[in-house]
Protein backbone atom coordinates (compact mmCIF):
# COMPACT_ATOMS: atom_id res chain seq x y z
CA UNK A 1 0.00 0.00 0.00
CA UNK A 2 2.67 2.44 0.59
CA UNK A 3 4.95 1.55 -1.96
CA UNK A 4 1.66 2.49 -4.57
CA UNK A 5 0.99 5.39 -2.88
CA UNK A 6 4.76 6.21 -2.74
CA UNK A 7 4.91 6.12 -7.01
CA UNK A 8 1.33 7.85 -7.11
CA UNK A 9 3.35 10.88 -5.26
CA UNK A 10 6.50 10.65 -7.75
CA UNK A 11 4.38 10.27 -10.64
CA UNK A 12 2.70 13.48 -9.70
CA UNK A 13 6.16 15.31 -9.13
CA UNK A 14 7.07 14.22 -12.55
CA UNK A 15 3.73 15.40 -13.81
CA UNK A 16 4.34 18.62 -12.79
CA UNK A 17 7.81 19.23 -13.88
CA UNK A 18 6.42 17.89 -17.66
CA UNK A 19 3.97 20.92 -17.28
CA UNK A 20 6.02 23.28 -16.55
CA UNK A 21 7.63 22.01 -19.79
CA UNK A 22 5.36 23.77 -22.26
CA UNK A 23 5.07 20.76 -24.61
CA UNK A 24 2.29 21.16 -26.35
CA UNK A 25 0.04 18.07 -28.00
CA UNK A 26 -1.45 17.21 -30.75
CA UNK A 27 -5.05 18.31 -31.50
CA UNK A 28 -7.03 16.15 -33.51
CA UNK A 29 -6.08 15.08 -36.93
CA UNK A 30 -3.25 17.31 -37.16
CA UNK A 31 0.46 17.12 -36.95
CA UNK A 32 3.47 19.18 -36.56
CA UNK A 33 6.71 19.39 -38.73
CA UNK A 34 9.81 19.58 -38.32
CA UNK A 35 8.99 23.73 -38.21
CA UNK A 36 7.06 23.28 -35.38
CA UNK A 37 4.29 24.15 -38.05
CA UNK A 38 0.57 22.78 -37.00
CA UNK A 39 -0.54 20.76 -40.29
CA UNK A 40 -3.96 19.58 -41.35
CA UNK A 41 -4.61 17.11 -44.13
CA UNK A 42 -8.27 17.81 -45.56
CA UNK A 43 -9.50 15.97 -49.02
CA UNK A 44 -6.20 15.62 -50.39
CA UNK A 45 -4.62 18.78 -49.83
CA UNK A 46 -2.32 19.87 -46.79
CA UNK A 47 -3.06 23.05 -44.90
CA UNK A 48 -0.77 25.29 -42.55
CA UNK A 49 -2.33 26.62 -39.31
CA UNK A 50 -1.82 30.48 -39.13
CA UNK A 51 -3.03 33.28 -36.55
CA UNK A 52 -3.64 36.13 -38.14
CA UNK A 53 -7.82 36.35 -37.32
CA UNK A 54 -7.78 40.02 -38.34
CA UNK A 55 -7.32 38.88 -42.04
CA UNK A 56 -10.81 37.70 -42.05
CA UNK A 57 -12.41 41.02 -40.40
CA UNK A 58 -13.25 42.06 -44.22
CA UNK A 59 -15.33 40.99 -46.81
CA UNK A 60 -19.09 40.91 -47.45
CA UNK A 61 -18.92 36.73 -47.78
CA UNK A 62 -17.00 36.40 -45.02
CA UNK A 63 -18.38 36.32 -41.32
CA UNK A 64 -18.22 40.28 -39.53
CA UNK A 65 -15.89 41.17 -36.37
CA UNK A 66 -19.00 40.18 -34.01
CA UNK A 67 -18.69 36.21 -35.72
CA UNK A 68 -14.70 35.98 -35.78
CA UNK A 69 -14.85 34.74 -32.10
CA UNK A 70 -16.62 31.61 -33.40
CA UNK A 71 -14.03 30.37 -35.33
CA UNK A 72 -11.65 28.31 -33.78
CA UNK A 73 -9.11 27.41 -36.29
CA UNK A 74 -7.25 29.50 -39.51
CA UNK A 75 -5.20 27.35 -41.95
CA UNK A 76 -4.06 27.94 -45.42
CA UNK A 77 -3.71 25.31 -48.58
CA UNK A 78 0.66 24.88 -48.66
CA UNK A 79 -0.36 25.74 -52.09
CA UNK A 80 -1.64 29.35 -51.23
CA UNK A 81 -4.86 28.70 -53.11
CA UNK A 82 -7.05 28.54 -50.19
CA UNK A 83 -7.93 29.29 -46.98
CA UNK A 84 -10.08 27.56 -44.26
CA UNK A 85 -11.98 28.77 -41.08
CA UNK A 86 -13.09 26.30 -38.33
CA UNK A 87 -15.72 26.87 -36.77
CA UNK A 88 -16.60 24.44 -33.79
CA UNK A 89 -20.58 23.31 -33.32
CA UNK A 90 -21.84 21.07 -30.20
CA UNK A 91 -20.80 18.02 -29.76
CA UNK A 92 -23.51 15.53 -30.41
CA UNK A 93 -23.98 11.74 -29.97
CA UNK A 94 -25.02 9.87 -33.40
CA UNK A 95 -27.23 6.36 -32.94
CA UNK A 96 -27.50 3.81 -35.27
CA UNK A 97 -30.63 1.64 -34.27
CA UNK A 98 -31.07 -1.75 -35.62
CA UNK A 99 -34.61 -2.73 -34.65
CA UNK A 100 -37.17 -1.58 -31.97
CA UNK A 101 -36.10 0.91 -29.86
CA UNK A 102 -38.60 2.51 -27.04
CA UNK A 103 -37.18 6.19 -27.66
CA UNK A 104 -39.52 7.69 -24.60
CA UNK A 105 -37.35 4.92 -22.78
CA UNK A 106 -34.23 5.75 -24.21
CA UNK A 107 -34.96 9.19 -23.18
CA UNK A 108 -35.42 8.74 -19.67
CA UNK A 109 -32.42 6.31 -19.33
CA UNK A 110 -29.87 9.55 -20.92
CA UNK A 111 -32.07 12.15 -18.64
CA UNK A 112 -31.08 9.89 -15.88
CA UNK A 113 -27.54 10.17 -16.62
CA UNK A 114 -27.46 14.08 -17.75
CA UNK A 115 -31.19 15.87 -17.25
CA UNK A 116 -29.81 18.66 -19.28
CA UNK A 117 -29.22 16.10 -22.18
CA UNK A 118 -32.02 15.04 -25.02
CA UNK A 119 -33.07 12.49 -27.45
CA UNK A 120 -34.34 13.10 -31.17
CA UNK A 121 -34.90 10.06 -33.72
CA UNK A 122 -35.79 9.78 -37.28
CA UNK A 123 -37.51 6.98 -38.54
CA UNK A 124 -39.39 5.58 -41.69
CA UNK A 125 -42.97 4.20 -41.58
CA UNK A 126 -42.80 0.40 -42.40
CA UNK A 127 -45.91 -1.12 -44.75
CA UNK A 128 -47.65 -2.25 -41.40
CA UNK A 129 -47.57 1.83 -40.93
CA UNK A 130 -45.36 1.21 -37.64
CA UNK A 131 -42.59 3.58 -37.05
CA UNK A 132 -39.32 2.45 -37.50
CA UNK A 133 -36.73 4.63 -36.18
CA UNK A 134 -33.12 3.68 -37.64
CA UNK A 135 -31.21 6.30 -35.92
CA UNK A 136 -31.14 9.37 -33.87
CA UNK A 137 -29.25 11.78 -31.95
CA UNK A 138 -28.64 12.95 -28.22
CA UNK A 139 -27.55 16.43 -27.62
CA UNK A 140 -27.52 19.23 -25.02
CA UNK A 141 -25.36 17.17 -22.37
CA UNK A 142 -23.63 19.21 -19.83
CA UNK A 143 -19.96 18.39 -20.83
CA UNK A 144 -17.45 16.42 -23.39
CA UNK A 145 -16.87 14.20 -19.75
CA UNK A 146 -20.68 13.69 -19.71
CA UNK A 147 -21.05 13.08 -22.95
CA UNK A 148 -18.31 9.89 -22.68
CA UNK A 149 -20.34 8.75 -19.93
CA UNK A 150 -23.52 8.43 -21.75
CA UNK A 151 -21.73 7.09 -25.04
CA UNK A 152 -20.36 4.20 -22.30
CA UNK A 153 -23.46 3.36 -20.41
CA UNK A 154 -25.62 3.13 -23.75
CA UNK A 155 -23.16 1.06 -25.68
CA UNK A 156 -23.27 -1.54 -22.68
CA UNK A 157 -27.20 -1.10 -21.80
CA UNK A 158 -28.20 -1.63 -26.05
CA UNK A 159 -27.04 -4.12 -27.94
CA UNK A 160 -28.85 -2.88 -30.95
CA UNK A 161 -27.69 0.46 -31.05
CA UNK A 162 -24.46 2.09 -32.38
CA UNK A 163 -23.58 5.18 -30.53
CA UNK A 164 -20.79 7.25 -31.90
CA UNK A 165 -19.21 10.76 -30.41
CA UNK A 166 -19.09 13.43 -33.23
CA UNK A 167 -17.16 17.05 -32.72
CA UNK A 168 -18.31 18.36 -35.49
CA UNK A 169 -16.65 21.42 -37.51
CA UNK A 170 -18.13 23.43 -40.38
CA UNK A 171 -15.70 25.14 -42.60
CA UNK A 172 -15.69 28.10 -44.52
CA UNK A 173 -13.37 28.23 -47.44
CA UNK A 174 -12.15 30.89 -49.63
CA UNK A 175 -9.79 30.57 -52.37
CA UNK A 176 -6.91 32.79 -52.62
CA UNK A 177 -5.57 34.76 -55.23
CA UNK A 178 -1.88 34.71 -55.77
CA UNK A 179 -1.45 38.53 -55.72
CA UNK A 180 -3.54 41.34 -53.85
CA UNK A 181 -6.70 42.09 -55.97
CA UNK A 182 -9.09 45.15 -55.77
CA UNK A 183 -11.68 46.91 -57.85
CA UNK A 184 -10.29 49.47 -59.91
CA UNK A 185 -12.17 51.83 -58.48
CA UNK A 186 -9.44 52.44 -55.54
CA UNK A 187 -6.34 52.21 -57.81
CA UNK A 188 -5.57 55.95 -56.96
CA UNK A 189 -6.17 55.42 -53.00
CA UNK A 190 -3.67 51.77 -53.91
CA UNK A 191 -1.07 53.83 -55.43
CA UNK A 192 -0.90 56.33 -52.81
CA UNK A 193 -0.24 53.68 -49.81
CA UNK A 194 2.10 52.37 -51.48
CA UNK A 195 4.05 55.24 -52.12
CA UNK A 196 3.48 56.39 -48.84
CA UNK A 197 4.89 53.43 -47.32
CA UNK A 198 7.59 52.80 -49.53
CA UNK A 199 6.06 49.56 -50.33
CA UNK A 200 7.63 47.73 -53.28
CA UNK A 201 4.28 46.70 -55.55
CA UNK A 202 3.43 48.26 -58.67
CA UNK A 203 -0.18 48.10 -59.94
CA UNK A 204 -1.13 46.84 -62.96
CA UNK A 205 -5.06 46.36 -64.66
CA UNK A 206 -6.28 42.78 -64.77
CA UNK A 207 -6.42 41.65 -68.24
CA UNK A 208 -10.18 40.54 -69.16
CA UNK A 209 -10.02 40.81 -72.74
CA UNK A 210 -10.06 37.18 -73.39
CA UNK A 211 -13.09 36.72 -71.46
CA UNK A 212 -14.49 39.83 -72.60
CA UNK A 213 -14.23 38.98 -76.18
CA UNK A 214 -16.00 35.63 -75.53
CA UNK A 215 -19.22 37.33 -74.95
CA UNK A 216 -21.34 37.04 -78.27
CA UNK A 217 -22.80 40.96 -77.53
CA UNK A 218 -20.76 42.73 -74.80
CA UNK A 219 -22.23 45.84 -76.01
CA UNK A 220 -25.11 44.11 -74.28
CA UNK A 221 -23.35 44.22 -70.96
CA UNK A 222 -24.83 46.08 -67.96
CA UNK A 223 -23.08 48.51 -66.40
CA UNK A 224 -22.68 46.36 -63.24
CA UNK A 225 -20.94 43.17 -65.36
CA UNK A 226 -18.85 45.79 -66.49
CA UNK A 227 -17.79 46.71 -63.65
CA UNK A 228 -16.47 43.34 -62.36
CA UNK A 229 -13.52 43.43 -65.08
CA UNK A 230 -12.48 46.94 -63.98
CA UNK A 231 -9.87 45.09 -61.22
CA UNK A 232 -6.27 45.81 -60.66
CA UNK A 233 -3.17 42.97 -59.05
CA UNK A 234 -0.77 44.47 -56.91
CA UNK A 235 2.41 42.70 -58.22
CA UNK A 236 5.36 42.55 -55.69
CA UNK A 237 9.19 42.87 -56.61
CA UNK A 238 9.44 39.82 -54.23
CA UNK A 239 7.56 36.47 -54.17
CA UNK A 240 5.12 36.51 -51.23
CA UNK A 241 3.23 33.75 -49.84
CA UNK A 242 -0.37 33.15 -49.33
CA UNK A 243 0.25 34.43 -45.39
CA UNK A 244 2.07 37.47 -46.46
CA UNK A 245 -0.58 38.11 -48.97
CA UNK A 246 -3.16 38.42 -46.29
CA UNK A 247 -1.15 40.21 -43.86
CA UNK A 248 -0.75 42.85 -46.27
CA UNK A 249 -4.33 43.05 -47.63
CA UNK A 250 -5.10 43.52 -43.60
CA UNK A 251 -2.76 46.19 -43.18
CA UNK A 252 -4.06 47.90 -46.12
CA UNK A 253 -7.66 47.54 -44.94
CA UNK A 254 -6.86 48.71 -41.52
CA UNK A 255 -5.17 51.67 -43.23
CA UNK A 256 -7.66 52.93 -45.81
CA UNK A 257 -10.69 50.58 -45.55
CA UNK A 258 -10.28 49.05 -48.70
CA UNK A 259 -11.33 45.26 -48.74
CA UNK A 260 -9.60 42.85 -51.61
CA UNK A 261 -11.67 41.22 -54.21
CA UNK A 262 -12.04 37.31 -53.21
CA UNK A 263 -12.91 33.88 -55.23
CA UNK A 264 -15.23 32.43 -53.06
CA UNK A 265 -16.09 29.02 -53.21
CA UNK A 266 -19.95 27.69 -54.09
CA UNK A 267 -20.19 25.83 -50.42
CA UNK A 268 -18.48 24.72 -46.94
CA UNK A 269 -17.35 21.64 -46.34
CA UNK A 270 -17.83 19.50 -43.26
CA UNK A 271 -14.57 17.99 -41.35
CA UNK A 272 -16.06 16.27 -38.46
CA UNK A 273 -14.30 13.86 -35.82
CA UNK A 274 -15.97 10.60 -34.55
CA UNK A 275 -15.51 8.28 -32.08
CA UNK A 276 -16.75 4.42 -31.89
CA UNK A 277 -18.54 4.38 -28.76
CA UNK A 278 -17.68 1.18 -27.87
CA UNK A 279 -13.92 2.33 -27.24
CA UNK A 280 -14.84 5.27 -25.80
CA UNK A 281 -13.98 5.25 -21.53
CA UNK A 282 -12.90 8.34 -19.68
CA UNK A 283 -9.01 7.83 -18.67
CA UNK A 284 -8.39 5.04 -20.99
CA UNK A 285 -5.47 5.94 -23.01
CA UNK A 286 -4.60 3.00 -23.80
CA UNK A 287 -7.40 1.48 -25.18
CA UNK A 288 -7.48 -1.83 -22.92
CA UNK A 289 -11.06 -1.23 -21.46
CA UNK A 290 -9.91 -0.48 -17.86
CA UNK A 291 -8.65 2.95 -16.24
CA UNK A 292 -5.68 3.15 -14.28
CA UNK A 293 -1.38 4.08 -13.44
CA UNK A 294 -1.18 2.15 -16.86
CA UNK A 295 -3.12 5.09 -18.74
CA UNK A 296 -1.78 8.09 -16.42
CA UNK A 297 1.62 6.71 -17.38
CA UNK A 298 0.80 6.48 -21.16
CA UNK A 299 -0.23 10.40 -21.14
CA UNK A 300 2.73 11.50 -19.06
CA UNK A 301 5.02 9.49 -21.66
CA UNK A 302 2.81 11.16 -25.06
CA UNK A 303 3.67 14.61 -23.27
CA UNK A 304 6.95 13.99 -22.83
CA UNK A 305 7.78 12.67 -26.59
CA UNK A 306 5.02 12.55 -28.58
CA UNK A 307 7.58 11.18 -31.43
CA UNK A 308 8.35 8.00 -29.48
CA UNK A 309 5.00 7.61 -27.46
CA UNK A 310 2.06 8.52 -29.71
CA UNK A 311 -1.62 7.76 -29.20
CA UNK A 312 -4.37 6.82 -31.70
CA UNK A 313 -7.24 10.13 -32.23
CA UNK A 314 -9.44 7.32 -29.98
CA UNK A 315 -6.75 7.44 -27.57
CA UNK A 316 -6.32 11.07 -27.45
CA UNK A 317 -10.35 11.13 -26.98
CA UNK A 318 -10.52 9.06 -24.24
CA UNK A 319 -7.52 10.89 -22.29
CA UNK A 320 -9.05 14.32 -22.50
CA UNK A 321 -10.75 14.57 -19.26
CA UNK A 322 -9.76 17.38 -17.74
CA UNK A 323 -10.30 20.63 -19.19
CA UNK A 324 -13.45 21.53 -21.92
CA UNK A 325 -11.90 19.60 -24.81
CA UNK A 326 -8.56 21.41 -24.06
CA UNK A 327 -6.21 18.48 -25.66
CA UNK A 328 -3.99 15.83 -23.61
CA UNK A 329 -2.32 17.53 -21.06
CA UNK A 330 -0.43 16.31 -17.63
CA UNK A 331 -3.58 17.10 -15.49
CA UNK A 332 -4.85 14.53 -17.81
CA UNK A 333 -2.74 11.75 -15.74
CA UNK A 334 -3.31 13.29 -12.43
CA UNK A 335 -6.90 12.84 -12.76
CA UNK A 336 -6.66 8.76 -13.30
CA UNK A 337 -4.26 9.18 -10.53
CA UNK A 338 -6.54 10.40 -8.37
CA UNK A 339 -9.02 7.98 -9.24
CA UNK A 340 -6.48 5.04 -9.30
CA UNK A 341 -5.67 6.52 -5.49
CA UNK A 342 -9.39 6.58 -4.35
CA UNK A 343 -9.85 3.22 -5.88
CA UNK A 344 -7.38 1.33 -3.01
CA UNK A 345 -8.09 3.64 -0.02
Amino acid sequence: MKKKILSIITALCCCSAIQLSGVSAMVGYETVNDSGEILKEVNGHTYQQVYCVDCLEYGEDFPNEEKLADYDFLYIRTDGKELLAYEKQPDYIHLNINGNVDLKQLSEFVKKLDSKAGVKGNYNIAEDSVSVYESGSIIGFNDLSKGKEIITAITKQYDNITATYVKPYIITNRQLRTTPTYSGEYEEAIEKYISDNNINMTVQNVDYSDVISSYKHPELMSESEWEQYDQIELISETEMSAKEVLEFENELYNATGIQPIWSVLESAMGDSEEYNGKDVLNGDANCDKEVGLADALAILQYVANVEKYPLTAQELFNADIVGDGDGVTPLDALEIQKWDAFKII
